[in-house]
């Protein structure tokens, strides 16, 4: 078969292809190969970041609302070579009650619905991509974000033409945000099985989107090191440490019961 003019014939032979991946749940910046912390939140290592992201096959991530400054607005106006960065710049909690880690004190915290407010409207002037919030007590460790301040939060963001999004595992929860008028859950249901009610308001909001983590559930699926810890592409872009504390972290699993409740965990159904 004869090429079109400036074509190149490329040789896939033991090759897979594939559309470009999107990963549309992010926390990246703060791990620099085996140190998590604050520091790492760099323009160097988003940088590097996204190259690896680009190398992996994934075309565009969204930074869900743990970004740690201005940054990440100055390079998505000015990308760099890599994955296109978009991002929900400050996510929402009760005071330090956002994300885990090193990134809880990423997020505003708010406590009153005026402040909530301000807050959206300073991500708007920002024209952040969407608008993060957290509405989970964390196994009752930290204040979950109260109805009346994500009802602010979602009123003020539509105002705005923003859609929100939000960290949440439990079915109750889930329920009151789609009655605020949330726009996607940022994780599945997790506490209990979908009822009738869930499907008939989901129904009521027929483009709410709902994300699947991978990353947390690796834990559930996995009672051993799997096979793809091995592969040699891991070896192009990871230390060798780092390798083998990824295979540590299947490997040394506590008990195959942890292994059983959380496959129970992650097989409730959506639907």
């Amino acid at each position: 078969m004869a090429l079109p003019q400036g074509a190149t014939r490329v040789d896939l032979t033991g090759k897979t292809v594939m559309p470009a991946l999107v990963d549309a749940h992010v926390h990246m910046g703060y791990r620099k190969g085996l140190d998590f912390s604050q520091n790492n939140y760099t323009r160097e290592n988003l940088t590097d970041i996204l190259d690896r992201f680009a190398y992996y096959g994934v075309a565009a991530i969204l930074e869900a609302g743990t970004s740690r400054s201005d940054l990440v607005y100055e390079m998505r106006a000015n990308p760099p070579p890599g994955a296109l960065f978009r991002t929900a710049g400050r996510g929402f909690g009760m005071p330090n009650a956002g994300p885990g880690g090193p990134m809880r004190y990423s997020a505003y915290g708010v406590t009153s619905e005026g402040q909530a407010r301000q807050y959206v409207q300073e991500l708007a002037a920002k024209r952040a991509d969407l608008v993060k919030i957290w509405v989970d007590d964390r196994g009752g460790t930290v204040e979950k974000l109260k109805p009346n301040l994500y009802r602010a939060i979602i009123d003020e963001a539509h105002k705005h033409g923003m859609k929100v999004f939000a960290h949440t595992t439990n079915l109750a929860d889930a329920k009151d945000l789609l009655r605020a008028r949330l726009d996607g859950f940022a994780h599945m249901v997790r506490d209990r099985d979908i009822d009738e009610e869930m499907l008939a308001l989901v129904k009521q909001r027929p483009n709410t989107f709902f994300q699947q983590t991978l990353w947390g559930e690796r834990l559930s699926f996995y009672e051993s090191k799997p096979a793809w810890v091995d592969e040699p592409i891991l070896r192009e872009t990871f230390s060798q440490e780092e390798i083998r504390l990824l295979g540590e972290s299947f490997a040394n699993r506590r008990t195959r019961a942890r292994g059983r409740k959380g496959r129970r965990t992650y097989a409730i159904s959506p639907s």
